[in-house]
């Protein structure tokens, strides 16, 4: 995950966890560090057709504020916001 600290922004290149391992809470977790680590930051940017990913995203408090369907190969832009 990088950061755009002007912007208070994260950007999420890539969160994977191995399939033995998925549907068990640790991409949670380690969204939920992260975030803890950087709590000053409230939008979100991601590339994903990953249903998981953005079900992780939603729970963890963030809400699409702006959507670019493909706009990098055949993924959906999102940006999103922490609900405040």
């Amino acid at each position: 995950m990088l950061t755009y600290p002007k912007q208070k922004t994260y950007y999420l290149a890539s969160l994977a966890i191995l399939p033995k391992y998925q549907h068990k809470g640790l991409g949670k977790i380690l969204f939920n560090i992260y975030l803890t680590y950087k709590q000053k930051y409230s939008k979100l940017q991601l590339h994903t057709n990953n249903p998981p990913m953005l079900h992780l995203t939603t729970t963890a408090g963030f809400i699409k504020k702006r959507t670019n369907k493909k706009y990098f190969g055949t993924d959906t832009y999102y940006l999103m916001e922490l609900k405040r």
